[in-house]
């Protein structure tokens, strides 16, 4: 009889051990996983390399302060080696919830309905105009063939490419410039050399450069990351920020780099 429980009682405290051995190994096996996750986190790329991201659209906005309160000048949209641009005024602390793919459903929404209400207020502003009687009919009457095409408008995605500013020495870079197309509409009746018309009513394509002299930080708003970069620092923008996952570091793109659409500036002249 003795010999049994001594028997069981052995048998249970194997098993025991067997049990703790077990979590030990289990708790090691998640804290490595942890561990590996946090290493995976925090990554260091290019910007050229971030905005040509194949999985998912990029975002970056133009902005005079990084703060909740803060509005954006402008927006863009990085997807398949082409640029959206959009116009249009976001409060940051609007933004923090939404991933993506919600943020250029927003950028659209605020982009289509602010180019409605523009046209509206050229409308009711014709008659502040000091222009003959004559005049003002055929302008008003080009805004309403223009309405037409103003709502079945598409923002088009443009292709851009990275031009890398260096040193006098060719190797060493010193700002990128980001060039590409944007659409522009112009209601304005006069064009450059004084005379009236109501041709230049409409569409137009014009060339956007964005500088990026240096990667600033990474700014949190609520509980979502902004990495700042520096941009040349005017009345509008000072920052240039995209909302991130993960902690990452960027660093701006080298001369001898293999993407496609990035270029040092002595290639490029």
């Amino acid at each position: 009889m003795k010999t049994k429980k001594i028997v069981g009682l052995t048998l249970t405290l194997l098993a025991s051990i067997t049990l703790l051995g077990a979590c030990a190994s289990s708790n090691n096996q998640t804290t490595s996983s942890s561990s590996d996750t946090s290493v995976s986190q925090n990554s260091t790329t290019t910007i050229g390399e971030y905005l040509a991201n194949e999985e998912e659209s990029i975002v970056l906005f133009e902005v005079k302060e990084i703060d909740k309160e803060a509005y954006t000048n402008s927006a863009y949209v990085f997807q398949d080696d082409k640029v959206t641009s959009y116009n249009v005024s976001i409060q940051l602390g609007e933004l923090v919830e939404l991933d993506n793919s919600e943020i250029i459903d927003l950028l659209e929404s605020q982009y289509y309905s602010k180019i409605q209400k523009n046209y509206e207020t050229e409308v009711g502003n014709l008659e502040k105009y000091s222009y003959a009687e004559d005049y003002k009919q055929g302008l008003m009457n080009t805004l309403t063939s223009f309405k037409s095409k103003l709502d079945s408008f598409k923002l088009e995605a443009f292709p851009y490419e990275i031009i890398l500013e260096t040193d006098s020495s060719g190797n060493s870079k010193k700002k990128k410039k980001i060039k590409f197309e944007t659409v522009d509409i112009d209601y304005s009746p006069v064009t450059t050399n004084g005379e009236v018309t109501t041709d230049i009513i409409g569409f137009t394509n014009q060339n956007n450069t964005v500088t990026i002299h240096s990667y600033a930080r990474t700014y949190p708003i609520y509980n979502t990351s902004f990495a700042a970069f520096h941009v040349p620092d005017s009345s509008f923008t000072k920052f240039l920020i995209t909302p991130i996952q993960n902690e990452i570091t960027f660093e701006l793109d080298q001369p001898d780099t293999e993407l496609k659409n990035v270029w040092p500036d002595i290639i490029k002249l």
